[in-house]
């Protein structure tokens, strides 16, 4: 039997020490090897964050919201755009049997969220005869902004020949929400509105103020008619194009006299696209 004498066992030991210390640094070595070409495959094969990958990343406010994007983050509370009262259809002239019958249609859309408006929404008029079935749809689309009660109206468009307009409703749908700051009401108003009967005609006239400091590409007025219980009995309109800053702008607004309508009672409305 051979004896190791302490100094040949103190050199195994060690040597067996140091033997171990290499498959370590090797460990370390070979794992961090394939650590790092892992890592760098995955960076290199990872994609680059967007506005559109269904995650709340970069500097998001919200999932693919906010932030650098420009989808605005909507509350989950916002409230729904809804009708204030009912639709109302209106037939034009006693149309024959036979003939194509003409409508005017007028809504009013209430928006309930007073720090988000619309700068546009889809809506569509359907037109119904006294059996329920759809005669006619009329789509639009515009704007309503924080907190505002909007007149909806198409005016004056014809139906198909020989059918019984009955009543009309409406629908809306797809809502693109905008914050206040970026969506204020804009400053116009409607001073000195006066309506009068002349030539078989009910006359509207008043003048259209631009208290904003833009200017406006072009302002949509909408007159309504009322008879004397308050009755939506008649709807007409026009717009002025190119409305600067600080102008004042007359106009006149035209519809065939209406026997029960109420002069004094005339509303006019008006919106234009403010959007900052």
């Amino acid at each position: 039997m051979f004896l190791y004498g302490s100094q040949g066992i103190h050199e195994v030991v060690y040597n067996r020490a140091m033997r171990h210390v290499k498959q370590l640094i090797y460990g370390i070595f070979y794992l961090a090897f394939w650590s790092a070409l892992i890592g760098g495959i995955y960076f290199l094969q990872k994609p680059t964050p967007t506005c559109f990958d269904g995650r709340q990343n970069q500097n998001e406010t919200g999932v693919d919201c906010g932030g650098r994007c420009a989808k605005v983050c909507i509350p989950a509370a916002i409230a729904p755009l809804a009708e204030a009262g009912d639709t109302k259809l209106i037939l034009l002239g006693t149309a024959a049997a036979d003939a194509a019958p003409r409508v005017s249609i007028v809504s009013e859309v209430q928006n309930r969220n007073l720090d988000f408006g619309a700068s546009s929404f889809e809506y569509s008029f359907q037109v119904y005869d006294q059996g329920g079935a759809e005669i006619q749809s009329f789509p639009g689309r515009t704007i309503i902004y924080p907190g505002e009660i909007k007149r909806l109206a198409f005016l004056n468009y014809p139906l198909p020949e020989g059918s019984s307009p009955a009543y009309a409703r409406l629908t809306m749908r797809n809502p693109l929400w905008i914050p206040i700051a970026r969506f204020p009401r804009p400053l116009l108003n409607i001073q000195t509105v006066n309506t009068s009967e002349s030539n078989g005609n009910l006359v509207t006239q008043g003048n259209l103020v631009n208290q904003d400091s833009i200017d406006f590409a072009t302002v949509y007025l909408t007159v309504v008619y009322f008879d004397p219980l308050g009755t939506v009995v008649g709807v007409s309109g026009t717009e002025r194009n190119n409305v600067a800053a600080g102008e004042s702008r007359d106009f006149t607004i035209f519809h065939p006299v209406i026997p029960n309508a109420v002069p004094d009672r005339t509303q006019v409305f008006l919106t234009a696209l403010n959007l900052r």
